[in-house]
């Protein structure tokens, strides 16, 4: 039996770890989150371990609209 890790809708959430040093903030996105099917929670899917000890999940930003028009085939 296999189970399925990975949904197929878009994240509700980017994770970005966040590290302070020498006076600058570096902010680097480490994965993905989900809201569970029942709302009462998220399923949180990382790249990459913090280094650091914080974590902030944003909105993701919406994509650019394409203002092309297809090609033809």
């Amino acid at each position: 039996m296999t189970t399925q890790t990975t949904p197929k809708t878009a994240p509700d959430f980017e994770v970005h770890a966040v590290t302070e040093k020498r006076g600058q903030t570096h902010w680097f996105k480490i994965g993905v989150a989900f809201a569970n099917k029942e709302g009462r929670g998220y399923t949180v899917l990382l790249d990459a371990q913090p280094m650091g000890d914080r974590l902030v999940l944003l909105e993701p930003k919406p994509k650019a609209d394409s203002t092309e028009e297809p090609m033809p085939v």
